[in-house]
């Protein structure tokens, strides 16, 4: 590729107008605004993907890419992702809200083939911030979906996407800076560039393993070898690399950068969904099977362990065969429908509360207003109404023995677990309505409706799920 291609009237060099505008105290952005320039709709999750990735196809990156090797997707348009984010709303967030440094904001910097974290103590203030980026420091922001509704709504869409969690961090750097050591991470990486250029590198994983389940520790530039990709991200680029690929940046002379870094799938593979099988499954198994039950053989220890390997060979043999076969019994145990639950239920703890559109938002009980209630002072459920959920992923229904237990993500914080796990508890015998209601995707379920519950019931649950803001609910003459 030629990483030099002229941009024509698309390039730009933010970095010193932001600067001068930030010292005359100029370019204020409102940051409840659902977009800085047109950008996609931010309300349907497919078509959010299919807008960060294109023109590439999502089945041919799927196909080709996901979990395999890294793409570059070349645009031509400056301005792409400045319908997210930009370098005056990262001025503005700094600016209009308590930031606090290596909870918010980290002040990094690579140098001399070390990574070091700059932070000092207490609240973040933007003059301070730009100080640290004038002196050569990449600034890195942890949460900007807390302060930014585009960037919320765009982590909202594609959470619902993808069905696990999705984190962003926004990353500025000064010109011929690097803030960061070469790594890899435990996360699929989606570089969406904002501003600016950056030239990456990537390298194989020096220990060969593929998909790594954690970050690795900084390496030196000794350990990592060639890159097997080395490429110059312009304004409105996008650089995807799995999880273990091995990765360094640096903003080249002359060009500040400013980029995203979507992640996602973090924890969220077969080796995570059978761990959360297995305890279950081995209580049943044991329960069911009297060869678990078994004593061990007496002193066993005397042959089996680390330090035991050239110990009786013929004992240890026997011993491992067995324990793989009592082994194999317990997996079968597994309920892989209740290991599905568990990882929806942590994927609910994990994710960010959905962010509803204007109009969604009117027909939930955070969209309802003092003059609303004191006009109709009586709940607005009533056995008429039709509920449905807010997002299809908002809610999870599972069994105990004596009730049923709806968790939920509607009150989570906007930063990652800022709240504890939240969920509903119910009666048995509101199972089926709670499926109803949990199943029914965009389709309206009228109160009235729901089976198997007394017409108080129905009023009881579709108001407790209403007043957690777990349903939208509206009238015959809202339709």
């Amino acid at each position: 590729e030629d990483e030099d291609e002229d941009e024509g009237e698309d390039e730009i060099n933010v970095f010193p107008s932001l600067l001068q505008d930030i010292r005359a105290e100029a370019g204020r952005v409102d940051l409840q605004a659902d977009a800085v320039l047109k950008g996609p709709d931010l309300s349907c999750p497919a078509d959010v993907f299919k807008w960060m990735i294109a023109p590439m196809d999502p089945a041919t990156f799927f196909e080709k890419h996901w979990e395999k090797k890294p793409v570059v997707v070349r645009r031509q348009k400056a301005k792409y992702y400045q319908t997210l984010f930009n370098s005056h709303v990262l001025d503005a967030i700094m600016r209009e809200n308590h930031l606090k440094y290596g909870v918010n904001l980290d002040v990094v910097r690579y140098e001399g083939g070390e990574r070091r974290t700059l932070n000092p103590d207490g609240r973040v203030t933007a003059p301070v911030a730009w100080d640290f980026f004038q002196s050569g420091c990449s600034l890195r922001m942890l949460n900007p979906h807390t302060y930014h509704r585009p960037m919320w709504r765009l982590v909202s869409a594609l959470q619902e996407y993808f069905g696990c969690m999705v984190g962003v961090n926004t990353y500025s750097t000064p010109q011929a800076a690097q803030g960061f050591a070469p790594h890899y991470d435990d996360i699929e990486a989606f570089i969406l560039q904002v501003e600016g250029k950056k030239c990456w590198r990537l390298y194989d994983n020096p220990s060969g393993q593929a998909l790594p389940r954690f970050s690795s520790e900084n390496f030196g530039q000794g350990e990592i070898g060639k890159p097997v990709l080395e490429v110059t991200l312009h304004a409105g680029d996008m650089l995807y690399f799995p999880r273990g690929i091995v990765h360094q940046a640096v903003s080249p002379p002359g060009h500040s950068s400013l980029h995203l870094t979507v992640s996602t799938y973090q924890l969220n593979a077969w080796g995570d969904l059978i761990a959360k099988g297995l305890p279950q499954a081995l209580e049943l198994a044991t329960d069911e099977e009297a060869e678990l039950r078994q004593g061990l053989p007496l002193n066993f220890i005397n042959y089996m362990g680390l330090a035991k390997q050239d110990q009786d060979e013929k004992k240890r043999q026997a011993f491992v065969k067995r324990a793989e076969r009592l082994a194999a019994k317990v997996v079968q145990h597994i309920n892989w429908d209740v290991a599905a639950d568990q990882m929806a239920v942590k994927f609910l703890h994990d994710c960010m509360p959905p962010a509803l559109s204007d109009r969604e938002m009117a027909m939930t009980v955070f969209g309802q207003r003092l003059q609303d209630r004191a006009a109709n002072p009586h709940h607005p459920v009533t056995p008429l109404s039709d509920i449905r959920l807010v997002r299809p992923y908002a809610a999870r229904l599972l069994g105990q023995e004596e009730s049923v237990q709806v968790y939920y993500c509607t009150d989570n914080a906007k930063f990652y677990h800022g709240e504890e796990e939240q969920s509903l508890s119910f009666p048995l015998n509101f199972a089926e309505a709670l499926e109803v209601i949990l199943n029914s995707g965009d389709e309206w379920v009228t109160v009235s409706l729901l089976p198997e519950l007394q017409p108080e019931e129905k009023i009881m649950l579709a108001s407790s799920l209403y007043d957690r803001g777990l349903v939208s609910c509206r009238t015959d003459a809202e339709e």
